[in-house]
C-alpha cells in the first residue's frame, strides 16, 4: 500500500513538470511579433569607392526577432554588410533589410567622380641612405587631379621600412625598393642602405681619385660578346675596417649561383702624379692648334694621388679608416660564344672591424648583346716596348737565354689589351753584325746578317700576337734639326784596307746612298724570304721609321733617305710620325699625325693609311691617355681614330718604369720622363716576370673595341656609323664629354647592330 503511494505522488509530480514545460515552450513560439521593420533612408547616392551606412528599426521595440538579414540587388553594383554599404560601380541598386516576415529597401544610386590614376613616377630610380637615416620619396601622379591615392610598399622591412608620406628608414645594410602606387599603376625606386662596410657602383670611366665626391651610379653594363665588361665600385665604411676581401659570388643568366665567365678582381693602386701641362704648347707653338697646359676637366687627386695601377687581389691588402674608400675594379671578359641576355651576380665584402666580423653584398647586372667582335681587330695599335724591362726581373738586367720569356709575357699581355703591332727595338743596322762580302761580279759589298737579332725578335712578334697586323722598323737617325738628323745618320763602307768603317752622312751624299739603298734592299729581300702561315712574308708586316716626328724643316733631307729605302726595296712601306704634311706622298706610305694636327685642313692623298698618334702632347682639352685627365679622354682617343678616317694609332711609350736611382713609376710618375705630364711614358706597371694593367690601358682597350662596333655599322650602313661617331667625338677636338650621353650611344650602336 505505502509502495502504490509513493509511485502515485512521483506520476503526479512528473505530470506536472511536463505541463509546465510544454507551456513555456507555447509563450515562446507565440512571442513579441515584428510588425514592421524601417530603415533610416529610403533612397541614397553613393560614390564609387566609398561606403553608406544604413540603420534600420524595428518595431516593436520589444519584438522577440531582432535578427536583420541584409541583401543587395546586384553585387556588382553595391555590397551591404551590416548595414554597411559599399560603391563598386556606376548603376542602381535595391538594399534590402528583412526581420521577422517584414522588409524595407533603400534605393541607392552609385555614381562614379573618381579621376583614374593614369601614371606615377616617383622622382628617382635609386635612393642610397645610411643605416639609421631617413631620406623623403616624392612621387608624381598623372593626371594631376587625379583622385587616386598613393600606397607606398617597403620590399623588405628588415631594410628599410617607408611611410605613408614616402619617408624611408634605414635600418639595415643591403639593398632592396620600394613601390609606390596610384590605382592601378606603381613605380619602383631602388634603394641602398649603407651599412659599417658597403660599396657604390660609379660608371667605369669616372677617375676614382680621393679628394673628389662620388654619386652612386647603378647601372646594367652594356656589352658585346667578345668585349670585357668592367664593374667599378668604390669600397666604404663608416668605421674603420681592415683586411677587406672581395669576392663575386655569381654571374649567371638564370639567378643561380653558378659563373657564366672567370672575372678579374683588381684593387686601384695609387700612385704620385704632379701638374705638368707646359712644355708641349712651346715646342708645337707653329701647330694650327695650341695644344698646352691643363685640361680644363683635370682631375685633381688630394695630394696628387692618383688610382693608376690595377693590383690582383691576393697582391695587395686593403684596409680603411672611417669614412674612406678604396677602388675596386672587376672585369668580366665576355667570350664570343656566351648566350646574349641580362646577367645578374653579386659581390661579397668581408673585413673586419673593433665590433667583429662584417660582410657586405652587391648586385650587378651585365646586358650581353646579340653582336659579336670579330676576331681580327682592324684598327692597328702600337705602343713602343722602350726599356727598364729589368724592373720585371728585381732590377737585374735579362740574359739573352731569358729574353724570348719576357717578350712573350709583354706580347701577350699587350696583344690582349688590342696592341698588334710591334715597334722594333733591335731594327738599327748598327745591329746586324755586317761584314764583307764579294758579289757574283767580284766586286766587294757590305753583307748584314739579320739573324742575329731581326729573327728573333720578329718571331716572337709573331708567334705570340694574335692576327699581328705590322711590325715597325727602328729609326735610322735622330735629331731636333734636319742638320743633326743628317749627321746622326752613320753610313758605313769598305775603306781601302778592305775593312768595313763608317762617317758622317753629310760628309758624302755617295757614301749614305749606296749604303742604305744596299741595306733596305737586303732587308727587303730577307724580309721577302720569311713566309708566315698565312700566305703573308714578313715584308708585308714591316714599315719603316726613319726619324721620329720630323717637322717642316727637315722634309729636304726627310725626302732624300726615303728615296733611298724605296729605291732599294720598292715594296716597302715606310710609316713616320710626323709634324708636316711636305713630304712626298709617293714616299710616305703611312704618315701618322698628331692629334692636334688633324683638322678639316689636313691634306690626305689617296694612296696613303693615314696614322693617329699622341705622345707629351697634345694637352688641353684633347684627347690623351694622361694621369691626370679623365678616362673618357683616354677612351675617345679611339672615337677620333673613326671620326677622323685613320686606320691606326701610336704611342710610343709603354714601360718607361725608371729613369734615375731615385724615383720609379711607384713613387713617383712624372720624373720617369723628363718631368713630362705623368701617364706619357708608362701605361703598364712592372711586377715580377709580369706587368700588371693600368685604368687608363683598360679605357684604350675598350676605346678599341669602340672602334670595332663602328666598323660592323660601317658594314650596314657608313653614314649611320659616321653619325655615331661624330655624337661622341665630332671632330679632333670637340667631344660630348657627358658619360650618360656616352652610355645611350653605345648602347643604341649595340641596339642598331642586334636588328
Amino acid at each position: 500500500m505505502k509502495l502504490y503511494k509513493t509511485l502515485l505522488v512521483l506520476f503526479v509530480t512528473a505530470g506536472a513538470l511536463i505541463s509546465c514545460n510544454t507551456k513555456e515552450n507555447l509563450n515562446s513560439n507565440t512571442g513579441v511579433a515584428v510588425t514592421a521593420v524601417r530603415l533610416n533612408r529610403t533612397s541614397a547616392g553613393l560614390e564609387v569607392g566609398h561606403t553608406l551606412s544604413l540603420k534600420a528599426s524595428i518595431s516593436p521595440t520589444n519584438a522577440t526577432d531582432t535578427t536583420l538579414l541584409w541583401k543587395s540587388s546586384n553585387e556588382n553594383i553595391a555590397s551591404v554588410d551590416n548595414g554597411v554599404v559599399l560603391g563598386i560601380a556606376e548603376g542602381e541598386v535595391d538594399i534590402t533589410v528583412s526581420v521577422g516576415g517584414k522588409q524595407d529597401a533603400c534605393h541607392v544610386t552609385v555614381t562614379d567622380s573618381r579621376i583614374f590614376a593614369e601614371s606615377v613616377t616617383i622622382s628617382t630610380e635609386s635612393l642610397t641612405i645610411k643605416k639609421g637615416k631617413t631620406a623623403y620619396l616624392n612621387a608624381e601622379i598623372t593626371p594631376s587631379n587625379s583622385t587616386d591615392t598613393l600606397v607606398w610598399v617597403s620590399g623588405d622591412e628588415s631594410i628599410l621600412t617607408v611611410d605613408n608620406a614616402g619617408l624611408v628608414t634605414g635600418v639595415e645594410g643591403g639593398y632592396s625598393y620600394v613601390i609606390v602606387s596610384a590605382g592601378e599603376y606603381s613605380d619602383t625606386c631602388q634603394v641602398h642602405v649603407q651599412g659599417d662596410l658597403y660599396a657604390i657602383q660609379i660608371d667605369a670611366l669616372v677617375k676614382a681619385a680621393h679628394g673628389n665626391t662620388f654619386t652612386e651610379d647603378i647601372q646594367t653594363l652594356d656589352v658585346a660578346r667578345g668585349e670585357t665588361a668592367t664593374l667599378q665600385l668604390l669600397v666604404m665604411t663608416s668605421t674603420g675596417v681592415s683586411n677587406i676581401k672581395p669576392e663575386v659570388l655569381s654571374f649567371s643568366l638564370d639567378g643561380s649561383e653558378t659563373m657564366a665567365v672567370t672575372p678579374k678582381i683588381y684593387w686601384q693602386r695609387e700612385v704620385k702624379a704632379t701638374a705638368n701641362w707646359s712644355w708641349w704648347e712651346s715646342w708645337l707653338n707653329g701647330l694650327e692648334i695650341p695644344a698646352g697646359g691643363a685640361p680644363s676637366d683635370e682631375v685633381v687627386g688630394k695630394d696628387d694621388m692618383y688610382p693608376d695601377p690595377l693590383m690582383p687581389i691576393d697582391e695587395w691588402d686593403v684596409s680603411l679608416d672611417a669614412d674612406d674608400f678604396a677602388g675596386l675594379w672587376i672585369e668580366f671578359p665576355i667570350d664570343r660564344n656566351l648566350a646574349p641576355g641580362t646577367y645578374t651576380g653579386t659581390v661579397k665584402l668581408s673585413g673586419t672591424s673593433s665590433s667583429g666580423a662584417l660582410t657586405a653584398e652587391y648586385p650587378f647586372s651585365v646586358k650581353v648583346w646579340p653582336v659579336t667582335l670579330p676576331e681580327d681587330q682592324n684598327l692597328q695599335v702600337v705602343f713602343w716596348t722602350g726599356e727598364n724591362f729589368e724592373m720585371m726581373n728585381n732590377g737585374v738586367a735579362w740574359t739573352d737565354a731569358q729574353y724570348t720569356d719576357y717578350m712573350k709575357i709583354v706580347i701577350e699581355f699587350m696583344n690582349d689589351y688590342g696592341q698588334n703591332v710591334w715597334k722594333m727595338d733591335h731594327g738599327s743596322y748598327k745591329q746586324t753584325n755586317m761584314s764583307v762580302s764579294t758579289d757574283e761580279n767580284g766586286e766587294k759589298y757590305i753583307k748584314f746578317d739579320f739573324d742575329a737579332y731581326y729573327k728573333r725578335d720578329i718571331e716572337n712578334f709573331i708567334k705570340y700576337t694574335k692576327n699581328i697586323k705590322g711590325i715597325h722598323g727602328q729609326e735610322i737617325t735622330a735629331g731636333v734639326n734636319k742638320e743633326a738628323c743628317m749627321s746622326n745618320v752613320y753610313p758605313f763602307y769598305i775603306n781601302d784596307d778592305g775593312e768595313i768603317t763608317w762617317q758622317y752622312c753629310l760628309d758624302s751624299a755617295k757614301v749614305a746612298h749606296d749604303f742604305f739603298v744596299s741595306y733596305f734592299r737586303q732587308l727587303g729581300d730577307w724580309l721577302k724570304s720569311h713566309k708566315m702561315d698565312d700566305g703573308r712574308t714578313w715584308l708585308d708586316l714591316w714599315a719603316q721609321n726613319l726619324w721620329d716626328e720630323p717637322e717642316d724643316e727637315w722634309c729636304e733631307a726627310y725626302n732624300r733617305v726615303a728615296g733611298w729605302v724605296k729605291e732599294g726595296c720598292p715594296e716597302m712601306k715606310i710609316q713616320e710620325p710626323i709634324c708636316t704634311e711636305l713630304i712626298d706622298p709617293d714616299l710616305l706610305d703611312m704618315p701618322c699625325y698628331p692629334l692636334n694636327y688633324m683638322g678639316p685642313n689636313l691634306k690626305r692623298a689617296d694612296n696613303q693609311q693615314v696614322w693617329m698618334y699622341t705622345a707629351v702632347g697634345p694637352q688641353g682639352d684633347f684627347a690623351n691617355r694622361f694621369v691626370r685627365q679623365t678616362l673618357f679622354k683616354t677612351r675617345v682617343m679611339h672615337w677620333c681614330n673613326y671620326t677622323l678616317n685613320t686606320v691606326g694609332y701610336l704611342h710610343y711609350a709603354l714601360c718607361r718604369w725608371k729613369v734615375n736611382d731615385e724615383y720609379t713609376c711607384w713613387e713617383w710618375l712624372n720624373p720617369q720622363r723628363g718631368s713630362y705630364p705623368a701617364g706619357d711614358c708608362l701605361i703598364t706597371y712592372p711586377g715580377y716576370h709580369k706587368l700588371y694593367p693600368s685604368i687608363r690601358l683598360c679605357a684604350e682597350r675598350d676605346g678599341i673595341n669602340d672602334f670595332e662596333l663602328l666598323k660592323m655599322v660601317e658594314k650596314k650602313d657608313a653614314a649611320k656609323a659616321m653619325e655615331f661617331s661624330k655624337m661622341v667625338a665630332s671632330d679632333h677636338k670637340t667631344y660630348n664629354t657627358d658619360l650618360k650621353d656616352f652610355r645611350e650611344t653605345r648602347k643604341a650602336i649595340l641596339e642598331y647592330l642586334s636588328e
